[in-house]
């Protein structure tokens, strides 16, 4: 190639940089990405990190004298064991560098195969379900580090398998005790149950209340059975009510199962009382819809 032909081609590159919008930031490849979450933050004047409706006024705009909004997505990536950040603090949304001394784009590591991902209503915390680990990282939002982990076994699961621990859902809702706090839904079909996990958290001493800077210590973390389900049951997948129920599909049955967890219900599951499943809904076509409605232990035809 000659000196004429290697500079046209140069300038030719120039100017297509300068056609380029710059506030476009250039395309950055994730690593399997799996679930997604949102997160939310008030960073308030005092430097209390809280839910975002304490930095907005009454028509749901951000007031600057209350405090300032953080907000960013999250994203879980299954091969590369960590969860990708993309911020939306500028006019367009881009993939941020956790840590910029380190050569190349890097997320936030956490365990081996991450899936399942949730954020707390206030924004300091994830919650990362990963898959080859069986347990689940807590990851603070701050300063975008795995902060601990919860353990869904009292094992390490062996590469490449499922075991009782492995989760098809994941979730973050109000504490079924203490309305103040927050407590994660977890669907485990190799138990055929859903995991109840009570969990807080101390920030300079003070329980409950993070504040900017401070280092978060996981204080408490118990464990419980949610909801048992029947003898063979294998749940699979499920979708969270705004008013705290579960609607939750099989992988044996086309049926989609309401799951009311509080309150009072006519059960038809044989408890008592919530959390029980009070209807199921059939998913096939035709004549059938999939449920066994005259009790005879046959699916109706």
């Amino acid at each position: 190639m000659t000196p004429l032909n290697r500079a046209l081609q140069v300038s030719l590159l120039v100017c297509l940089a300068a056609c380029v919008d710059p506030q476009i930031p250039p395309l950055i490849s994730l690593d399997a990405p799996t679930h997604m979450t949102l997160a939310r933050t008030c960073v308030q004047t005092d430097q209390v990190r809280s839910h975002i409706t304490n930095c907005l006024d009454d028509d749901g705009s951000v007031d600057p004298d209350k405090g300032r909004v953080e907000e960013y997505a999250f994203v879980t990536n299954r091969l590369g064991n960590s969860v990708g950040v993309i911020s939306f603090q500028s006019r367009i949304p881009e993939v941020v560098d956790t840590a910029p001394s380190v050569p190349g784009q890097t997320h936030i590591p956490v365990g081996r195969g991450p899936t399942w991902i949730v954020s707390s209503s206030d924004g300091n915390f994830l919650f990362v379900f990963n898959e080859l680990d069986g347990d689940i990282s807590v990851v603070t939002t701050e300063d975008w580090r795995e902060n601990s982990r919860i353990s869904l076994s009292g094992h390490e699961q062996a590469q490449g398998t499922q075991s009782e621990e492995f989760v098809s859902g994941l979730f973050l809702v109000e504490d079924r005790q203490d309305e103040t706090r927050q407590a994660l839904w977890a669907i485990q079909p190799g138990r055929s149950s859903i995991s109840e996990i009570r969990w807080q958290f101390s920030c300079n001493g003070q329980i409950g209340v993070y504040t900017q800077g401070c280092a978060p210590e996981i204080v408490e973390v118990e464990h419980s059975t949610l909801y048992q389900f029947p003898s063979l049951a294998q749940p699979r997948y499920a979708a969270l009510g705004i008013d705290g129920d579960l609607w939750i599909t099989y992988a044996d049955q086309a049926v989609a199962a309401h799951l009311v967890t509080r309150g009072d219900a006519v059960c038809i599951d044989g408890n008592q009382a919530p959390p029980c499943i009070v209807e199921e809904v059939g998913l096939t076509y035709g004549c059938s819809d999939g449920i066994d409605n005259d009790g005879d232990g046959l699916i109706d035809q």
